[in-house]
């Protein structure tokens, strides 16, 4: 169980971090925009975001295939949101941006939770990565 809120902790970390502080507010404008460029960058930063604290708070399970697989899931899933939701204030302005806003970012907690459990599900056995991990291997 402490890894999964280990895992789940590090990727929201991780998103807070990426959507916050480091999203510019030019990032902002041209994702609003639906520029595609703004949105690799933004996937990108999110990417290496997720990498850094999944290998600083879970080292042993960062680099495994399973992990691979629910980061890429994570960052388009958080694209598409993000897509979703800048689609929809850009085309239907009467919305609600603030109610889109928890909307899109309860949306983000769900994936990261979705993400969090196909790394922990998946995650080798306690063996495996004492072993991996030992100097003679």
């Amino acid at each position: 169980m402490q890894s999964d809120l280990q895992v789940f902790l590090a990727l929201v970390i991780a998103h807070l971090i990426g959507d916050f502080p480091l999203q510019s507010l030019r990032m902002v404008g041209e994702k609003a925009a639906l520029l595609g460029a703004a949105y690799f960058r933004h996937g990108l930063v999110h990417l290496v975001l997720s990498v850094s604290a999944l290998a600083l708070f879970t080292p042993a399970l960062v680099w495994q295939r399973p992990t691979i697989y629910a980061l890429a899931l994570l960052t388009v899933g958080h694209l598409a949101s993000d897509w979703g939701k800048n689609h929809l204030v850009r085309w239907r302005p009467g919305l609600d941006s603030g109610a889109l806003f928890v909307a899109d970012q309860i949306l983000h907690l769900l994936i990261i939770a979705a993400a969090s459990m196909i790394i922990v599900r998946h995650a080798p056995t306690t063996e495996v990565v004492r072993a991996a991990m030992s100097p003679t291997a």
